[in-house]
């Protein structure tokens, strides 16, 4: 699977963004009102209402700085890329935050623009340094770029952080072998079996023994052989669907269930 035929779901934060205060009482007062109305239109997957409550929000309280980063992850949800640059970046310059740069380097990410999108995920851990989501995020797009030893940093970082993170050994495999070292990408199929990630194991193994037949010049296994956990490379994975903010909370700083797809 290629970037460009990611699609972009915004779990994100929309899920972590309870964050700047109102400027003002009766402004921030006004903008909450569209906000919760955004959030709502969010949860029926109502983009457009979302957005409309959302620019009522920043025209409100122009220097809200959550309004301005749920206008552009709903913009990023429905496909309009430009846009949600544009508001994530104006978020971060009211109040730079996790959030906003982790979700900044995620659009970047979908529009293949992985230099910025690092530089993003770079932002982000330097104010989240437990952030292992990010982290690997960042191995993701130094993959696709083809930066095969800062990938390896990023996913060792991840895993570091939350040792039972099986997504983060599948790209370590996926980055390790790239790199020309086989062995150590072999390592992590050994470590996943010690974490009984039996699955995950068997896909990255069947993966390697793929691109070992490719080349020798013989067939590889019929592509039913890998479990969909299996990593393909060098691609970001598309991230998680888009639902309406649920808590202030801070990302995630140790273990989370490896099947999780909050940002954190």
């Amino acid at each position: 699977m290629r970037t460009r035929a990611l699609r972009l779901g915004l779990l994100l934060a929309l899920s972590l963004l309870l964050i700047a205060a109102p400027r003002t009482a009766h402004a921030g007062a006004e903008a909450n009102k569209h906000i919760q109305k955004g959030n709502e239109a969010v949860q029926k997957k109502d983009f457009r209402k979302a957005i409309k409550e959302y620019e009522a929000a920043v025209k409100t309280d122009p220097a809200n700085a959550k309004a301005h980063l749920l206008l552009g992850l709903t913009y990023a949800a429905s496909g309009d890329l430009d846009k949600a640059v544009q508001f994530s970046e104006s978020s971060i310059k009211i109040e730079p935050s996790y959030s906003a740069y982790h979700n900044l380097g995620l659009i970047y990410a979908n529009r293949a623009d992985y230099p910025k999108a690092v530089q993003a995920y770079e932002k982000a851990v330097g104010l989240s340094p437990n952030a292992f989501r990010t982290w690997y995020q960042m191995g993701l797009v130094c993959a696709a770029s083809g930066d095969f030893s800062k990938a390896i940093d990023a996913y060792r970082k991840a895993v570091e952080l939350n040792p039972r993170f099986y997504e983060g050994y599948l790209g370590l495999g996926s980055a390790y072998y790239n790199s020309g070292n086989k062995a150590s990408a072999m390592e992590q199929v050994a470590r996943l079996k010690l974490l009984e990630a039996n699955a995950q194991a068997s896909g990255l193994e069947s993966w390697i023994q793929n691109r070992e037949r490719k080349k020798l010049g013989g067939q590889p296994a019929p592509a039913a052989e890998a479990p969909a956990a299996a990593p393909v490379s060098p691609a970001p994975a598309p991230v998680a669907k888009v639902t309406a903010p649920a808590s202030s909370a801070a990302p995630a700083s140790s273990a989370s269930t490896p099947a999780s797809k909050t940002a954190s």
